[in-house]
């Protein structure tokens, strides 16, 4: 090889390797490829989270990091939403509020039923008269 074709080749090689937009790409896509691990990351450990709180039945209403959002959002957006979560939250209220009272219900009406024989006496039989008497 000639010197010349070999200068030629090592100045190629120079500057593909001090390229800096080659540089600037590289160190975007490593930039993007730690925060997509980054969230996957964060999402598998959320979700081995909520799944042992909801093993040993530590979810009982709704949690704040159960809602999640994804992507941006604005404030239209936001209000949206909010006004979405308190439509949710007041129809938990109602439904909750309906669950209590028919529990209630259930217990008041299982304490009569269980009372009811407790509270028949011997004088409450009725009396049948013997045959000729």
């Amino acid at each position: 090889m000639s010197p010349r074709a070999l200068l030629t080749l090592m100045v190629a090689a120079a500057a593909y390797a001090q390229d800096p937009v080659a540089d600037a790409q590289r160190a975007e896509q490593l930039r993007l490829a730690e925060r997509a691990l980054q969230r996957v990351t964060v999402e598998v450990e959320r979700l081995v989270d909520m799944r042992m709180r909801h093993d040993l039945g530590l979810i009982a209403e709704l949690d704040e990091d159960v809602v999640r959002v994804e992507g941006e959002t604005g404030t239209r957006e936001m209000d949206r939403m909010r006004g979405v979560l308190a439509e949710l939250m007041a129809r938990n209220a109602v439904l909750a509020g309906e669950h209590d009272a028919a529990r209630r219900l259930y217990a008041e009406r299982r304490a009569a039923a269980g009372a009811a024989p407790q509270r028949a006496g011997a004088g409450d039989y009725l009396s049948v008269p013997a045959v000729g008497a």
